[in-house]
């Protein structure tokens, strides 16, 4: 397992930020960087494409949580993609996976399709 990289993607009309690698206390920052960075350029709803994610801690989790909490502010969404096995189950175990709807589908983070 690697550190977290960043790649942004367009995406059918919105913009995506693709992770991979790990998400946790050392990654969280370049994270909140990678986002708000994207954002001052270009402003608005945000989705996040977690399938790539091969660990994801506590820290990182909040991290996604106050990125989210900072969209809704803005009056902008910050939804979800894909999310990893590992993304799917930590979300499951805090009971969070109602948080980040699905850009995709308006469905949760964890739902089946």
């Amino acid at each position: 397992m690697g550190p977290a990289v960043f790649e942004i993607h367009p995406v059918l009309g919105s913009r995506q930020l693709s992770v991979t690698g790990e998400l946790d206390v050392a990654s969280r920052d370049r994270l909140s960087e990678a986002v708000e960075a994207f954002l001052r350029t270009s402003p608005g709803d945000l989705a996040l494409d977690l399938s790539g994610v091969t660990f994801l801690d506590a820290a990182g989790l909040g991290r996604l949580v106050v990125l989210r909490q900072a969209q809704l502010s803005a009056g902008h969404e910050l939804g979800l993609v894909g999310s990893s096995a590992t993304v799917v189950r930590l979300f499951a175990l805090t009971g969070l996976q109602h948080l980040l709807a699905d850009a995709t589908r308006g469905t949760y983070a964890g739902t089946a399709p």
